[in-house]
């Protein structure tokens, strides 16, 4: 993959949109249809019946 390539990706990174916006490098609509272009995912959740207090924290050395 090529640099250009890789920077394109960044582009719509959740860290980086609000920078783009603020120097005029992406649009509130472009956003909005790469986030509309996502796949619908949610069925593929997997809802665990372990709770957090079935979850023993880790020791720390």
């Amino acid at each position: 993959m090529s640099l250009s390539d890789s920077l394109k990706k960044l582009k719509f990174d959740t860290r980086l949109t609000e920078w783009y916006m603020k120097n005029n490098m992406m649009t509130q609509d472009e956003l909005k249809q790469a986030l509309d272009a996502l796949p619908d995912v949610a069925a593929n959740i997997d809802i665990s019946s372990e709770t957090d207090s079935d979850v023993q924290p880790e020791e720390t050395h």
